[in-house]
């Protein structure tokens, strides 16, 4: 549930496999495009979350917001066969291209 008091809401996600792991949210339901993402890598060449936006479904497309960031909280960590995904974010955002969180109604969420 959202904290509206610290304009926050906390996700965690977990993958029983040692990959990437993310978490969007639609502009449209049911369509990536337009959305945004965070996104949470485990490859030792290329560990960290990325907060992205879904500009079209090819991965070139899917574009890290540079110098500007709506998380208070992001880790991502890989063990016992599983990757983690955990990060606060700020309910509502004036970065471009990124989508609000409704405290109260419908946010359409990706996975």
């Amino acid at each position: 549930a959202p904290d509206t008091k610290a304009n926050k809401i906390w996700f965690k996600a977990v993958l029983a496999d040692h990959a990437w792991i993310g978490i969007g949210i639609a502009k449209n339901a049911g369509k990536m495009v337009g959305g945004d993402a965070v996104v949470g890598r485990v490859d030792p060449h290329n560990m960290g979350v990325q907060e992205c936006f879904l500009k079209a479904p090819d991965k070139a497309d899917v574009v890290p917001y540079k110098n500007q960031s709506s998380l208070l909280y992001a880790d991502v960590t890989y063990g016992k066969n599983l990757t983690t995904l955990i990060f606060a974010r700020a309910l509502k955002t004036s970065i471009a291209n990124e989508q609000s969180i409704l405290a109260s109604g419908k946010t359409n969420m990706l996975w």
